[in-house]
Order: C-alpha cells, then sequence, then structure tokens
C-alpha cells in the first residue's frame, strides 16, 4: 500500500473517532467487583443455576449485532464447538492460514478433520483469500480466516465463495473484538464468530470465550456440546464435553463489556500513532490499513528488514530495542505447519497427517522471521509510544 495513502487513511481514521489517550489502567477493579458481588450473593456459582452468563450472551448478542451468543471457557473451546456443531469430522478439511495462534489448528485436529493452510498476504498479515479459495476441493467442509490481532479479513470473497459451495465459514476473531469489516462487525459476517476473552484480549474474563451466529439451531447444539451434550437431566443427545465457564467468569465478562467501547478506543490510539510516526523510520515497515477496514488493534505489528540497519537477523535488531527497553516481541516464530505437532503428526488421526513441506506457505514464512509486534493495551499513553518511537529511531541511526 503507498504510504500518502496510508498516512491519509490514518489521519481520515482518528478525526472522525477523536481519538484520545486514556491514562487510566486497563481492569476496571470497582465495576468489576460490583458484579462479583452481585453473583457471589445469589448463592449460585455455576451457569446450570446461575443467570449472570445469561444476562453476558444476551449483551455481547446486543452488542455485536447477532441474534445468539453462547459463553464457552475459552477461545479454542468456542472454535471447537462450532465444527463440532456444524459436523466437521473425520475426511473433512479446514482451510485455515499457519500464521496464527495453535487453537485455530488443534480445534481441527481434534474433530479429527485435516487443517489444510492457505498463505497470508503482506499488509494485514491475513489469509490471502485467493489462495484459500485455490485450496478448496471436494473434501473442503470450512475455512476459519483469522482477524489476526484486530485487523479485519478481506472476508468478503471467502463469503461468496462459501456460500456458492455450501462450505461454513467460521470466523476466528479471538484478537478482534469491535472490528469492523465494511462497516460490520467482524465475527457477523460468516456462519459463526468465536471470541477469546484471554487477559491479552480486548476484553477479559480471566479465561473464557464466546460464540456468535444467527443460526439458532447451530447455538443451540453449542449449548448442548458445551454441557456434555446434555439435553435434559441424563438425557444425552449427542457427545460433548465440559466447557462450561463459571458465573463469576460471566460477571466479569459484563464489567469488561461496560468498558470495552474506551478500550478499543485507546488501543487505536496507541496503534494509529504507533503507525503514524513509524512511517520513515528505517528498518522497520508499519502496517496497512485497507479501505475496508477498521481494526480494533489487538496489538501493533511491524515487518523488520534487519540488514537496513546492519542487524544480522530480525532476533539481532528486536535485542537492540529491548535492550533499550521498547519491549518489542515476534508473535509467531514459524508457521503451525512446522511446529512438533504437525511435523510428528501428532493427533487422533487413523492415518498419518498429511505432509506439509517448508515452502508451503512462502510469505508466511518470510513473515514469521521479520514481523515484531507491540502491545497497545488501553493504559499504553502517549509517553509510552514517544518513548518507543524514539528507540526505533536511535537503533535506525546506529545508537
Amino acid at each position: 500500500m503507498e504510504e500518502k495513502k496510508i498516512k491519509k487513511l490514518i489521519k481520515k481514521f482518528k478525526r472522525e473517532r477523536k481519538l484520545n489517550f486514556l491514562h487510566e489502567d486497563k481492569f476496571d477493579f470497582e465495576t468489576c467487583l460490583e458484579e462479583i458481588i452481585k453473583v457471589l450473593r445469589t448463592g449460585r456459582l455455576d451457569i446450570l443455576e446461575g443467570m449472570a452468563h445469561r444476562e453476558f450472551e444476551q449483551q455481547f448478542a446486543e452488542w455485536i449485532g447477532a441474534k445468539e451468543a453462547v459463553f464457552v471457557n475459552s477461545g479454542t473451546a468456542a472454535l471447537f464447538c462450532v465444527l463440532r456443531a456444524s459436523g466437521i469430522g473425520p475426511g473433512d478439511e479446514v482451510i485455515i492460514p499457519p500464521f496464527t495462534f495453535m487453537a485455530t489448528a488443534s480445534c481441527i485436529l481434534h474433530t479429527n478433520a485435516i487443517p489444510r493452510f492457505a498463505d497470508i498476504e503482506t499488509v494485514t498479515y491475513n489469509m490471502d483469500p485467493e489462495d484459500a479459495i485455490s485450496k478448496i476441493n471436494s473434501k473442503t467442509k470450512a475455512i476459519i480466516p483469522v482477524h489476526l490481532g484486530g485487523m479485519p479479513q478481506d472476508i468478503g470473497p471467502l463469503k461468496d465463495a462459501c456460500e456458492d459451495r455450501g462450505i461454513l465459514l467460521l470466523e476466528d476473531a479471538c484478537q478482534a473484538h469491535g472490528a469492523k469489516y465494511n462497516g460490520k462487525m467482524v465475527g457477523t459476517i460468516g456462519d459463526a464468530g468465536t471470541f477469546s476473552f484471554f487477559p491479552s484480549k480486548n476484553m477479559t474474563t480471566g479465561e473464557g470465550g464466546m460464540i456468535v451466529t444467527d443460526n439458532e439451531e447451530l447455538a443451540e447444539q453449542c449449548r448442548i456440546i458445551r454441557h456434555h451434550g446434555e439435553t435434559a437431566w441424563y438425557k444425552f443427545a449427542r457427545l460433548g464435553w465440559h466447557l462450561r465457564p463459571t458465573e463469576l467468569t460471566a460477571a466479569i465478562g459484563l464489567a469488561e463489556l461496560k468498558n470495552l467501547k474506551r478500550y478499543i478506543r485507546s488501543r487505536q490510539q496507541a496503534w494509529f500513532y504507533l503507525t503514524e510516526n513509524l512511517q520513515d523510520v528505517k528498518g522497520i515497515t508499519p502496517p496497512g490499513v485497507p479501505d475496508y477496514a477498521e481494526p480494533s488493534c489487538n496489538w501493533w505489528g511491524g515487518i523488520v528488514s534487519p540488514g537496513d540497519v546492519g542487524a544480522e537477523d530480525t532476533q539481532e535488531y528486536t535485542n537492540w530495542l529491548n535492550k533499550k527497553n521498547a519491549f518489542t516481541k515476534t508473535i509467531y516464530p514459524k508457521p503451525i505447519y512446522q511446529t512438533v505437532v504437525f511435523r510428528e503428526g501428532d493427533s487422533f488421526l487413523p492415518e498419518p497427517l498429511p505432509e506439509y513441506p517448508d515452502g508451503l506457505c512462502p510469505v508466511c514464512e518470510d513473515l514469521n522471521k521479520r514481523l515484531i509486534a507491540i502491545d497497545t493495551h488501553p493504559g499504553i499513553t502517549k509517553e509510552h509510544c514517544d518513548f518507543i518511537i524514539e528507540r526505533f529511531h536511535a537503533v535506525a541511526k546506529g545508537n
């Protein structure tokens, strides 16, 4: 994406949303304690008897614009639950990007289906729609695009391809609460969307996840799977698992939801400030912002060109930054298919996993080696960002 276009989009985004640094802590302890105390006073701490989880589901569904929401105990459980409820199983294939957390792939293996990997693109670090569509075959039963780091996937072409072929489109929005694609909340574009409430996400319940969908039957099946497959006392309609959260985690979710909008605004402010002020720094290429995207900015990621600043590799470049307390990190050091799980075929499948050779996704393999990240949590201030930017400039100048 052209540099002038990026700067123009950034200025437009900031102007329209009047973004400001919050200068406050990430966690709203008072509101959280109020909601927890409400639950404790009921004496009902599990979701079989309590009502807080239902209130949380209803409020989250209303906030995101979905008919149904199902609260589970992790984002991983949310992905797995939708796949099982959709009938994904042995012999099926699911297309995913290799530049994501292991859960996107492991949930497929736990259904005894096979992950197929589509390469990513360099502007958003998300799955390349053209490559994903080219990987569809007669065994493909689902595509899981990941809205990585809060940056919306270019999901329009995938949605069209899935609808034409009757394929499940499951959005992994675990890092993307509040992100929008052409004005529509991610997670509500495909057949279902999943979110994580791990502490590093845009909102947290400590541990937890949410499934959103407009399909009432799919939501009901997810609720059944969440509770051991039980539909009534000792009536087990299908194989299920213990994927239930607690009423206390729901209470934290209710508190976090009240603050989510301003948390996202703060992340956006930091993300766009870093992007704008690192445009001309030698050795680092900030992310791009496509016209369709309104990112919710879970973390900031830039592509390193270590040779431009005399570094041997990205690790040496990051070491220089971190010695100056710039607090950068790598996100995913290798594609998922190069991990031990896939190299050694650790699965429940009766036959070995397919071979995933080096060079399968060349763009991903390159970015795995060169992408570094900065946390953009709500507590970050302009002073913090200026400190980080100054360190990037110092490294670029060889200081």
